[in-house]
Protein backbone atom coordinates (compact mmCIF):
# COMPACT_ATOMS: atom_id res chain seq x y z
CA UNK A 1 0.00 0.00 0.00
CA UNK A 2 1.57 3.57 -0.98
CA UNK A 3 1.03 6.83 1.42
CA UNK A 4 -1.87 8.01 2.89
CA UNK A 5 -3.24 11.42 2.19
CA UNK A 6 -4.16 12.06 5.71
CA UNK A 7 -5.74 15.26 6.74
CA UNK A 8 -5.79 15.59 10.76
CA UNK A 9 -8.28 18.61 11.90
CA UNK A 10 -8.69 19.63 15.44
CA UNK A 11 -10.00 23.06 17.01
CA UNK A 12 -7.61 22.76 20.27
CA UNK A 13 -5.00 26.12 19.72
CA UNK A 14 -1.95 24.56 18.77
CA UNK A 15 0.18 27.45 20.10
CA UNK A 16 -0.81 25.50 23.39
CA UNK A 17 2.13 24.05 25.65
CA UNK A 18 0.02 21.15 27.42
CA UNK A 19 -1.00 17.21 27.26
CA UNK A 20 -3.22 17.44 24.48
CA UNK A 21 -1.31 19.32 22.04
CA UNK A 22 1.71 17.35 23.02
CA UNK A 23 -0.86 14.52 22.13
CA UNK A 24 -1.51 15.61 18.83
CA UNK A 25 1.58 16.74 17.56
CA UNK A 26 3.32 13.03 18.35
CA UNK A 27 0.71 11.24 17.02
CA UNK A 28 0.77 13.35 13.68
CA UNK A 29 4.61 13.11 13.95
CA UNK A 30 4.48 9.38 13.26
CA UNK A 31 1.78 9.16 10.87
CA UNK A 32 3.59 11.71 8.70
CA UNK A 33 6.93 8.84 8.52
CA UNK A 34 4.94 6.69 6.11
CA UNK A 35 2.11 9.04 4.92
CA UNK A 36 1.58 12.44 3.56
CA UNK A 37 -0.17 14.27 6.57
CA UNK A 38 -1.61 17.68 6.81
CA UNK A 39 -2.57 18.84 10.74
CA UNK A 40 -4.95 21.42 10.05
CA UNK A 41 -5.83 23.12 13.33
CA UNK A 42 -5.77 27.11 14.67
CA UNK A 43 -2.63 28.80 16.16
CA UNK A 44 -3.48 31.74 18.24
CA UNK A 45 -2.40 34.24 21.50
CA UNK A 46 -4.98 35.54 22.56
CA UNK A 47 -6.88 36.08 25.90
CA UNK A 48 -10.34 36.37 25.75
CA UNK A 49 -13.36 36.22 27.94
CA UNK A 50 -15.80 32.75 28.00
CA UNK A 51 -18.26 34.31 25.33
CA UNK A 52 -15.42 35.77 23.09
CA UNK A 53 -13.87 32.33 22.90
CA UNK A 54 -17.46 30.83 21.84
CA UNK A 55 -17.60 33.63 19.11
CA UNK A 56 -13.78 32.48 18.42
CA UNK A 57 -14.45 28.71 18.39
CA UNK A 58 -17.44 29.78 15.51
CA UNK A 59 -14.64 31.45 12.92
CA UNK A 60 -12.30 28.39 13.42
CA UNK A 61 -15.13 26.41 12.73
CA UNK A 62 -15.77 27.94 9.74
CA UNK A 63 -12.06 28.38 8.51
CA UNK A 64 -11.27 24.40 9.12
CA UNK A 65 -14.64 23.87 7.06
CA UNK A 66 -13.43 25.96 4.19
CA UNK A 67 -9.98 24.50 4.28
CA UNK A 68 -11.70 20.80 4.32
CA UNK A 69 -13.88 21.62 1.20
CA UNK A 70 -10.38 22.94 -0.64
CA UNK A 71 -8.57 19.64 0.39
CA UNK A 72 -11.00 17.74 -0.72
CA UNK A 73 -11.79 19.31 -4.16
CA UNK A 74 -7.83 19.09 -4.84
CA UNK A 75 -7.49 15.88 -3.66
CA UNK A 76 -5.37 15.67 -0.54
CA UNK A 77 -7.48 13.93 1.61
CA UNK A 78 -8.30 10.07 1.74
CA UNK A 79 -8.85 9.47 5.14
CA UNK A 80 -9.96 12.73 7.73
CA UNK A 81 -8.86 12.14 11.50
CA UNK A 82 -10.21 14.83 13.96
CA UNK A 83 -9.46 15.09 17.41
CA UNK A 84 -13.16 15.73 18.66
CA UNK A 85 -13.81 19.15 20.89
CA UNK A 86 -16.77 20.28 21.96
CA UNK A 87 -18.53 22.91 19.31
CA UNK A 88 -16.43 21.15 16.71
CA UNK A 89 -18.92 19.71 13.94
CA UNK A 90 -16.96 21.23 10.92
CA UNK A 91 -15.14 17.43 10.07
CA UNK A 92 -18.19 15.57 10.71
CA UNK A 93 -20.50 17.72 8.36
CA UNK A 94 -17.32 17.80 5.54
CA UNK A 95 -17.52 13.93 5.57
CA UNK A 96 -20.68 13.45 5.34
CA UNK A 97 -21.27 15.83 2.53
CA UNK A 98 -18.18 14.35 0.86
CA UNK A 99 -18.57 10.52 1.90
CA UNK A 100 -15.02 11.21 3.65
CA UNK A 101 -13.87 8.42 5.20
CA UNK A 102 -13.47 10.20 8.75
CA UNK A 103 -11.91 9.06 12.24
CA UNK A 104 -13.25 10.58 15.59
CA UNK A 105 -10.57 10.57 19.02
CA UNK A 106 -12.46 11.66 21.95
CA UNK A 107 -10.15 11.92 25.14
CA UNK A 108 -13.18 12.82 27.49
CA UNK A 109 -16.92 13.47 28.21
CA UNK A 110 -17.37 17.30 26.24
CA UNK A 111 -20.58 17.30 28.51
CA UNK A 112 -19.04 17.45 31.71
CA UNK A 113 -15.69 19.57 30.12
CA UNK A 114 -18.14 21.87 29.70
CA UNK A 115 -20.26 21.57 32.93
CA UNK A 116 -17.05 22.12 34.74
CA UNK A 117 -16.51 25.31 32.81
CA UNK A 118 -19.66 26.69 33.52
CA UNK A 119 -20.62 26.93 29.80
CA UNK A 120 -24.48 27.60 29.25
CA UNK A 121 -26.68 25.04 29.54
CA UNK A 122 -28.16 25.65 25.29
CA UNK A 123 -24.46 25.85 24.63
CA UNK A 124 -23.91 22.52 25.99
CA UNK A 125 -27.14 20.55 24.31
CA UNK A 126 -25.67 22.32 21.13
CA UNK A 127 -22.08 20.44 21.52
CA UNK A 128 -23.74 17.47 22.47
CA UNK A 129 -26.17 17.46 19.46
CA UNK A 130 -22.51 17.61 17.77
CA UNK A 131 -20.79 15.23 19.44
CA UNK A 132 -23.43 12.19 18.54
CA UNK A 133 -23.50 13.76 14.58
CA UNK A 134 -19.37 13.31 14.53
CA UNK A 135 -19.66 9.43 15.97
CA UNK A 136 -23.11 8.49 13.47
CA UNK A 137 -20.96 9.45 10.54
CA UNK A 138 -17.44 8.23 11.28
CA UNK A 139 -15.86 4.85 10.39
CA UNK A 140 -14.09 4.48 13.67
CA UNK A 141 -14.19 6.40 16.90
CA UNK A 142 -11.00 6.23 19.18
CA UNK A 143 -11.03 6.50 22.65
CA UNK A 144 -8.95 6.07 25.69
CA UNK A 145 -10.45 3.94 27.77
CA UNK A 146 -13.10 1.08 28.19
CA UNK A 147 -15.87 2.95 30.34
CA UNK A 148 -15.20 5.90 27.75
CA UNK A 149 -16.12 3.31 25.29
CA UNK A 150 -19.32 2.10 27.69
CA UNK A 151 -20.23 5.41 27.99
CA UNK A 152 -20.34 6.32 24.44
CA UNK A 153 -21.80 2.99 23.33
CA UNK A 154 -24.74 3.23 25.71
CA UNK A 155 -25.21 6.81 25.55
CA UNK A 156 -24.84 7.43 22.12
CA UNK A 157 -26.06 3.94 21.13
CA UNK A 158 -22.72 3.14 18.73
CA UNK A 159 -22.04 -0.26 18.01
CA UNK A 160 -19.00 -1.04 19.91
CA UNK A 161 -16.92 -2.78 17.05
CA UNK A 162 -16.83 0.86 15.49
CA UNK A 163 -15.33 1.96 18.88
CA UNK A 164 -11.28 1.32 19.27
CA UNK A 165 -9.52 1.96 22.91
CA UNK A 166 -6.13 3.23 22.81
CA UNK A 167 -4.41 4.17 25.53
CA UNK A 168 -2.50 7.51 26.10
CA UNK A 169 1.52 7.44 25.02
CA UNK A 170 4.57 8.99 26.58
CA UNK A 171 7.38 10.62 25.36
CA UNK A 172 10.23 7.96 26.62
CA UNK A 173 12.81 10.11 26.33
CA UNK A 174 11.80 13.04 27.71
CA UNK A 175 10.37 11.18 30.89
CA UNK A 176 13.04 9.34 32.21
CA UNK A 177 14.54 7.96 35.41
CA UNK A 178 17.09 9.94 37.40
CA UNK A 179 18.63 9.36 40.53
CA UNK A 180 17.63 11.35 43.05
CA UNK A 181 20.03 12.22 46.23
CA UNK A 182 17.72 14.48 48.80
CA UNK A 183 17.08 13.63 52.16
CA UNK A 184 13.54 15.01 51.93
CA UNK A 185 11.43 12.31 50.48
CA UNK A 186 8.85 13.71 48.33
CA UNK A 187 5.40 12.84 47.53
CA UNK A 188 4.21 14.20 44.39
CA UNK A 189 1.06 15.43 42.09
CA UNK A 190 0.94 16.75 38.74
CA UNK A 191 -2.43 17.62 37.27
CA UNK A 192 -5.29 20.01 37.73
CA UNK A 193 -6.58 20.98 40.89
CA UNK A 194 -10.54 20.10 40.19
CA UNK A 195 -12.59 18.12 43.37
CA UNK A 196 -12.85 15.15 40.99
CA UNK A 197 -8.69 14.78 41.42
CA UNK A 198 -9.43 13.83 45.17
CA UNK A 199 -6.13 16.24 46.41
CA UNK A 200 -7.67 17.32 49.35
CA UNK A 201 -7.74 13.29 50.35
CA UNK A 202 -4.10 13.57 49.71
CA UNK A 203 -3.41 16.36 51.86
CA UNK A 204 -5.54 14.70 54.72
CA UNK A 205 -2.96 11.76 54.13
CA UNK A 206 -0.15 13.05 54.04
CA UNK A 207 -0.72 14.90 57.13
CA UNK A 208 -1.51 11.70 59.03
CA UNK A 209 2.15 10.29 57.76
CA UNK A 210 3.94 13.59 58.46
CA UNK A 211 3.52 13.20 61.94
CA UNK A 212 5.83 10.08 62.29
CA UNK A 213 8.07 11.07 58.99
CA UNK A 214 9.04 14.83 59.42
CA UNK A 215 11.49 14.34 56.62
CA UNK A 216 8.48 14.47 54.07
CA UNK A 217 7.54 17.45 51.66
CA UNK A 218 4.19 16.95 49.43
CA UNK A 219 4.53 19.00 45.84
CA UNK A 220 1.44 19.74 44.35
CA UNK A 221 2.52 20.72 40.50
CA UNK A 222 -1.04 22.79 38.73
CA UNK A 223 -3.55 25.08 39.31
CA UNK A 224 -7.60 25.00 39.13
CA UNK A 225 -10.48 25.98 41.07
CA UNK A 226 -10.10 23.96 44.09
CA UNK A 227 -6.73 25.51 44.21
CA UNK A 228 -7.66 27.99 47.11
CA UNK A 229 -9.42 25.41 49.45
CA UNK A 230 -6.88 23.13 49.28
CA UNK A 231 -4.05 25.75 50.48
CA UNK A 232 -6.61 26.58 53.20
CA UNK A 233 -7.10 22.61 54.02
CA UNK A 234 -3.10 22.85 54.48
CA UNK A 235 -3.19 25.83 56.90
CA UNK A 236 -5.90 24.28 59.14
CA UNK A 237 -4.29 21.15 59.33
CA UNK A 238 -1.29 23.09 60.02
CA UNK A 239 1.29 21.56 57.48
CA UNK A 240 1.28 24.28 54.91
CA UNK A 241 5.40 24.26 56.09
CA UNK A 242 5.54 21.23 54.50
CA UNK A 243 3.61 21.37 51.13
CA UNK A 244 4.71 23.29 48.22
CA UNK A 245 1.99 24.28 46.04
CA UNK A 246 4.16 24.79 42.29
CA UNK A 247 1.26 26.10 40.52
CA UNK A 248 1.04 25.83 36.65
CA UNK A 249 3.80 25.19 35.11
CA UNK A 250 4.85 25.01 31.05
CA UNK A 251 4.65 21.22 30.06
CA UNK A 252 8.18 21.18 28.60
CA UNK A 253 8.90 21.92 32.71
CA UNK A 254 6.93 18.64 33.61
CA UNK A 255 9.65 16.25 33.20
CA UNK A 256 12.10 18.05 35.66
CA UNK A 257 9.23 18.66 38.61
CA UNK A 258 8.48 14.60 37.70
CA UNK A 259 12.31 13.99 38.34
CA UNK A 260 11.83 15.81 41.96
CA UNK A 261 9.32 13.07 42.89
CA UNK A 262 9.87 9.93 45.04
CA UNK A 263 6.05 8.95 44.99
CA UNK A 264 3.36 9.72 42.54
CA UNK A 265 -0.08 10.55 43.38
CA UNK A 266 -3.48 9.59 41.38
CA UNK A 267 -5.83 9.83 43.47
CA UNK A 268 -9.04 10.23 41.25
CA UNK A 269 -12.12 10.03 42.95
CA UNK A 270 -15.36 7.76 42.11
CA UNK A 271 -16.99 10.97 40.50
CA UNK A 272 -14.56 10.05 37.05
CA UNK A 273 -15.61 5.82 37.86
CA UNK A 274 -16.04 4.25 34.36
CA UNK A 275 -15.67 7.38 32.14
CA UNK A 276 -12.40 7.88 31.70
CA UNK A 277 -9.24 6.22 31.52
CA UNK A 278 -5.31 7.25 33.78
CA UNK A 279 -4.83 10.82 32.90
CA UNK A 280 -1.72 11.21 31.43
CA UNK A 281 0.60 11.96 34.63
CA UNK A 282 0.20 8.15 35.56
CA UNK A 283 2.13 7.33 32.24
CA UNK A 284 4.33 9.74 32.94
CA UNK A 285 5.23 9.15 36.67
CA UNK A 286 5.66 5.27 35.33
CA UNK A 287 8.02 6.90 32.33
CA UNK A 288 10.43 8.00 35.36
CA UNK A 289 10.62 5.04 37.42
CA UNK A 290 8.05 6.94 40.10
CA UNK A 291 6.36 4.36 42.17
CA UNK A 292 2.87 5.53 41.88
CA UNK A 293 -0.48 5.39 44.01
CA UNK A 294 -3.39 5.22 42.04
CA UNK A 295 -6.78 4.56 43.31
CA UNK A 296 -8.86 2.03 42.42
CA UNK A 297 -12.13 2.85 39.91
CA UNK A 298 -13.56 1.66 37.35
CA UNK A 299 -11.03 3.01 33.62
CA UNK A 300 -8.40 3.16 35.78
CA UNK A 301 -7.91 -1.06 37.24
CA UNK A 302 -8.23 -2.63 34.57
CA UNK A 303 -5.09 -0.93 32.67
CA UNK A 304 -3.07 -1.54 35.12
CA UNK A 305 -1.76 -4.61 38.06
CA UNK A 306 0.15 -4.71 41.42
CA UNK A 307 3.21 -5.61 39.80
CA UNK A 308 3.20 -1.60 38.40
CA UNK A 309 1.29 0.36 40.75
CA UNK A 310 0.17 0.10 44.62
CA UNK A 311 -3.33 0.82 44.47
CA UNK A 312 -5.86 2.21 47.26
CA UNK A 313 -9.66 2.83 48.06
CA UNK A 314 -11.15 5.96 46.54
CA UNK A 315 -11.96 8.55 49.06
CA UNK A 316 -10.32 7.26 51.70
CA UNK A 317 -7.52 9.29 53.41
CA UNK A 318 -6.97 7.00 55.96
CA UNK A 319 -6.24 3.56 53.48
CA UNK A 320 -4.04 6.16 51.35
CA UNK A 321 -1.98 7.11 54.38
CA UNK A 322 -1.32 3.82 55.00
CA UNK A 323 -0.30 2.87 51.55
CA UNK A 324 2.26 5.87 52.07
CA UNK A 325 3.52 4.65 54.91
CA UNK A 326 3.90 1.27 53.92
CA UNK A 327 5.60 2.85 50.69
CA UNK A 328 8.47 4.46 53.33
CA UNK A 329 9.22 1.67 55.07
CA UNK A 330 9.39 -0.94 52.23
CA UNK A 331 12.52 -0.02 50.12
CA UNK A 332 12.53 -2.94 48.41
CA UNK A 333 9.17 -2.62 47.34
CA UNK A 334 9.66 0.78 45.85
CA UNK A 335 12.90 -0.57 43.94
CA UNK A 336 10.03 -3.28 42.92
CA UNK A 337 8.01 -0.60 41.30
CA UNK A 338 10.38 1.86 39.84
CA UNK A 339 11.77 -0.94 37.79
CA UNK A 340 9.03 -1.99 36.56
CA UNK A 341 6.69 0.79 35.76
CA UNK A 342 9.45 1.87 33.37
CA UNK A 343 9.59 -1.49 31.99
CA UNK A 344 6.11 -1.42 31.23
CA UNK A 345 5.69 2.04 29.67
CA UNK A 346 9.00 1.11 27.38
CA UNK A 347 6.78 -1.89 26.11
CA UNK A 348 3.62 -1.10 25.84
CA UNK A 349 2.74 2.87 25.84
CA UNK A 350 5.49 5.01 24.23
CA UNK A 351 4.43 7.01 21.12
CA UNK A 352 5.70 4.53 18.06
CA UNK A 353 3.79 2.02 20.17
CA UNK A 354 0.22 4.34 19.91
CA UNK A 355 1.05 6.06 16.70
CA UNK A 356 1.52 2.63 15.13
CA UNK A 357 -1.88 1.39 16.79
CA UNK A 358 -3.79 4.85 15.00
CA UNK A 359 -1.78 3.93 11.70
CA UNK A 360 -3.51 0.49 11.59
CA UNK A 361 -7.11 1.71 12.14
CA UNK A 362 -6.37 4.30 9.23
CA UNK A 363 -5.05 1.86 7.14
CA UNK A 364 -8.14 -0.07 7.64
CA UNK A 365 -10.39 2.23 6.88
CA UNK A 366 -8.68 3.41 4.08
CA UNK A 367 -8.92 -0.16 2.63
CA UNK A 368 -12.71 -0.43 3.52
CA UNK A 369 -12.52 -2.25 6.59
Amino acid sequence: MGKINIVYATNINLNWNNGATSHIHAVTKYLNKKNNLILLGPKYNLKSSKYKRYILKSFINLWIFIKLIYFKLSGQIDVMYSRQGYLFPAPAIIARLFSIKHIVEINGLIREEMEGSTSPKFLIKIACLFERFSYKHSKRIICNSDGLKKYIVEKYRICPTKIKVIGIGVDEKRFVTKQRSSRITTIGYVGGLQHWQGVDYLIKAFAKVLKNNPNLQLMIVGDGPEKENLETLTQKLKINASVNFVGQVNNMEIPSYMNKIDIGICYLNKFKEGKYGPPTKVYEYLACGIPTILSTIKGVEELFNKDIVLFVKPENHKDLSRKLIFLLQNSKELKRLKKNSRKFILQNYTWDNIGNKVEEIIKGVERGQ
